[in-house]
């Protein structure tokens, strides 16, 4: 027993020490997967996942499309972080969209060189070189074809400048090169070298806001509506309607278009902010917004019947979950709002109308990133959700106005 523990620690030590990224250009190292008898001298795309990854699994159906496009000419092979339920969310999914990828599962890779974050996609050429490694953006038909006919993957991964959330954007080189702006206050186009901040409201606790890799959508919501999203225990939640309504289709394009915006004002002013976001989106993108009461569209949360054989028999609260379904013990109706909200954010707010009063017992077995799913499995247990409408505020984004240049 002794000599398999101190096997055990040696190999943990070894795989820590040794523990590097991957580099391009160096030889794929495949003990673990053991690839090199089946690379048959075509490339391989890798694709790493772990069953907590909902990105991952949203990307496998496009990589099933390239696999059967190019099939013969690219190999793609998933490989599942094996840890938990992964095997088993696998086969959902799998089952689900007709996966015909080949996949095994193993975590020494992963470990050893650093894979993350997930999903991440390891191009090794046809002679077992790594060309790159990268995020799902990257696995493009036109980027896997150019990598087919050359053995090249060009446009790989650029890091990240180093960013400090507390300090102004850009100032002393703080997150790039302080002569990227557009247009001051502060802002500039967002690309892959740019960080990420994406805060839900505007704090007025401090003098200064910033919002970075941002729709012009979301920097629209945080300057007319004070947040850019919110849950269902916030009091905008089944008051505001999440999603914008664009009545020009010329500025959907733009709007969806990513950014970064930093202003600082004096500690006095810090309550303007809003007004001040208001006249910067106005002065450079010059779209007229105003919020306005509509009646807008919600899921109500009803039961079908009776529903008292939810009422719980338990006298402890236990929750449990996957991507695949969840179980609750001795929870209210909210928990399922709750669940609903997270997978379903960017549609219509979900509203209790259940008028259960009491702790609930229920067990859904669905893909709970599949609506319809999720919808069948409530049923099954007496609940569902139906249309319904109700008056919210909207915020309301029409054409452009006519910008005259001074």
């Amino acid at each position: 027993m002794k000599r398999y523990s101190l096997f055990g620690l040696m190999l943990f030590l070894y795989l820590s020490a040794a523990a590097q990224p991957l580099q391009r250009g160096t030889i794929f190292p495949d003990q673990s997967l053991d690839l090199t008898k089946d690379f048959k001298h075509i490339p391989i795309i890798l694709d790493f996942f772990t069953a907590y990854c909902p990105v991952c699994f949203a990307s496998m159906p496009h990589a099933n499309e390239l696999q059967q496009k190019f099939k013969g000419q690219i190999r793609f092979l998933l490989i599942g972080y094996d840890q938990g339920n992964v095997r088993s969310v696998y086969e959902k999914f799998k089952t689900k969209f007709d996966l015909r990828l080949e996949v095994r599962f193993d975590t020494v890779v992963a470990q050893q060189y650093k894979i993350q974050p997930f999903p991440r996609y390891v191009w090794i050429d046809r002679n077992g070189i790594v060309q790159a490694v990268t995020g799902p953006y990257k696995v493009t038909e036109k980027n896997v074809l150019n990598f087919i006919e050359t053995g090249i993957m060009y446009d790989t991964d650029i890091e990240r400048y180093s960013f400090d959330r507390n300090k102004p954007y850009l100032i002393n080189g703080n997150g790039g090169l302080d002569s990227n702006f557009l247009f001051r206050s502060l802002l500039t186009s967002w690309d892959e070298s740019s960080p990420i901040s994406t805060p839900s409201h505007i704090d007025f606790r401090v003098p200064y806001f910033q919002a970075l890799g941002v729709t012009a959508l979301s920097l629209y919501k945080l300057a007319y509506l004070g947040a850019n999203d919110w849950d269902n225990a916030d009091s905008l939640y089944g008051n505001v309607f999440p999603q914008p309504i664009l009545l020009d289709s010329g500025i959907q394009h733009e709007a969806k278009r990513y950014y970064c915006y930093s202003v600082t004002v004096p500690l006095l002013d810090r309550y303007r902010m809003r007004n001040i976001l208001q006249n910067d989106l106005e002065n450079y993108f010059g779209w007229e917004a105003r919020v306005e009461s509509r009646m807008m569209p919600y899921w109500r949360l009803i039961c079908n019947g009776e529903c008292d054989h939810l009422k719980s028999k338990a006298t402890a609260e236990r929750a449990e979950g996957t991507r695949i379904g969840f179980s609750l013990t001795r929870h209210s109706v909210s928990a399922i709002v709750d669940l609903l909200h997270s997978n379903f954010q960017n549609g219509p707010p979900f509203i209790d109308e259940t008028g259960i009063d009491f702790p609930i017992d229920i067990k859904v077995s669905a893909i709970l990133s599949d609506f319809d799913e999720f919808r069948n499995a409530l049923r099954q247990n007496g609940l569902d959700l139906v249309e319904g409408k109700r008056m919210m505020k909207v915020l309301v984004i029409g054409q452009r106005m006519n910008v005259v240049s001074k």
